[in-house]
């Protein structure tokens, strides 16, 4: 199957004047995600790679307009939208009307129980997370939208897509951080904020190296994650739970039982992100619509959608009740 492809892309290439070059790096992306079957070369054109949002590819998942159409009709079927571009298309405007839905029900403090600062940092804070999870999902979607441009623009986006995840987790722990800490002095509330940041830039700086998208270092980029994680999460949430005293306390404080469940399926999707499954049990069948790559995209949107309830029920709980002395 590599060598049909091959010999498809040298004769486009005498067609379309394209560089060897371009060529071996474009049938190589879909070698570095585990894939069979890669139908998108370098389109060299932004108008191209933005009409491909509407064609079956290995980003999209719907049907192809010739030579793909019959491949895995019956399970694109079942799933045709459930993939990379279109599930964090989906997921961007959400969390933005999200933002916006959210700040005209609370447009107005009179009927809070909390002070005015209270009340607007607040505010500031849920919509912090869901301009995080927007900014994430966004820059996925751009990237895997204009990653056949050209070389240069996938290695480019591909760097922003996996800065996006730092801003989500960044995002996501300031957030989990100023609801379960949120009687504390504002001075430890910016400490903390300032080692939460300093972690997330410190993640960022690696993120952005060249070396790190390789394949070969797709497991250690979940440990990176997983050690990111346990940095913005775990010592807030430790110092919330011997303030509260009890593990409901805490759940009634910062919505801990969404924010596991967030962690549950997020840590389900890297798995299946890190070990190639379940592509790697139907090798070539799963490559336009259903590999671990599509799933993941899936899975983060529901789980981010699962924490942002939990905010929300945090929020309305305490906008009527006086949270603090």
């Amino acid at each position: 199957m590599t060598e049909i492809l091959r010999h498809g892309y040298l004769i486009q290439a005498a067609i379309m004047n394209i560089s060897l070059q371009d060529i071996g790096r474009s049938a190589s992306t879909g070698h570095e995600c585990g894939l069979l079957i890669n139908d998108r070369n370098a389109s060299y054109s932004y108008i191209s790679s933005l009409r491909s949002v509407f064609r079956l590819h290995n980003e999209t998942g719907k049907y192809p307009p010739v030579q793909l159409r019959y491949a895995l009709q019956f399970f694109n079927r079942l799933i045709p939208c459930l993939v990379n571009i279109w599930s964090h298309l989906f997921g961007t405007a959400y969390f933005l009307v999200g933002i916006v839905r959210f700040n005209q029900r609370y447009s107005h403090n009179s009927e809070s129980a909390q002070s005015p600062s209270t009340y607007s940092c607040d505010k500031g804070i849920v919509s912090l997370y869901c301009a995080s999870v927007a900014v994430c999902f966004a820059l996925s979607a751009i990237f895997h939208t204009l990653s056949d441009q050209s070389y240069a623009l996938h290695i480019f986006s591909n760097k922003l897509d996996h800065l996006g995840i730092v801003v989500v987790m960044w995002g996501t722990g300031v957030s989990n951080m100023y609801f379960a800490l949120r009687c504390e002095s504002p001075y430890v509330k910016a400490l903390y904020v300032v080692t939460l940041t300093l972690a997330a830039t410190l993640c960022a700086m690696v993120t952005l190296r060249s070396r790190f998208r390789l394949p070969k270092y797709r497991t250690d980029r979940l440990y990176l994650y997983s050690f990111l994680g346990a940095v913005l999460f775990l010592p807030s949430m430790w110092h919330a739970w011997k303030v509260l005293g009890t593990l409901h306390a805490l759940n009634k404080a910062m919505g801990l039982r969404s924010f596991i469940g967030l962690a549950s399926i997020n840590s389900l999707g890297g798995v299946l992100y890190a070990t190639r499954v379940p592509k790697r049990w139907f090798p070539g069948a799963l490559d336009l619509a259903g590999h671990s790559h599509n799933w993941m995209h899936v899975l983060t949107v529901v789980g981010a959608m699962i924490r942002l309830q939990g905010l929300l029920y945090v929020y309305e709980d305490s906008f009527k009740i006086k949270v603090c002395n």
